[in-house]
């Protein structure tokens, strides 16, 4: 590397810092749940399809994913559908557009966890940025189990 190429790197690098001060992002892995065990015999546990597919976008979103409309899951899959990404100048604007991705994101066919993140993005505790290790417990308790169900 030469000098000219590290006085690049440390400018890149500093204008990163700078814009992660100025700025908020969230990120989502919206999922499918693993079917039940006793499923084993259903037909839908071979493969189910995605019979629509439609991903949020605009300034500020990002998504990444492999899944595309007629998309087959079979029980030997990654239970990972997409990942959303989005930032903003606060928190507040970042979690606002995060729901505004997942309300038009569009994935029929399976369920996901799309409600579940909808939830959590509504959550006082969450929205103050209160959040660890214990998020989902305290989530699940004050919600109930049924808040996880897809």
């Amino acid at each position: 590397m030469t000098a000219s190429d590290r006085s690049i790197a440390v400018h890149f690098t500093a204008s990163l810092f700078r814009y992660a001060e100025n700025s908020s992002g969230v990120e989502v892995k919206t999922s499918t749940p693993r079917p039940p065990r006793n499923c084993r015999t259903s037909p839908s546990f071979i493969a189910v399809t995605i019979s629509a597919f439609n991903l949020p976008g605009g300034p500020g979103v990002r998504v990444d994913t492999f899944v595309y409309s007629g998309y087959q899951v079979t029980p030997f899959y990654d239970s990972l559908i997409a990942k959303v990404i989005v930032h903003a100048r606060t928190r507040e604007l970042a979690i606002a557009r995060m729901k505004r991705a997942l309300e038009a994101m569009v994935i029929e066919g399976i369920k996901t966890t799309v409600p579940l993140h909808l939830k959590i993005m509504d959550d006082p505790r969450f929205r103050a940025g209160d959040i660890g290790t214990d998020f989902m417990e305290y989530f699940l308790a004050r919600n109930g189990k049924k808040a996880a169900a897809p």
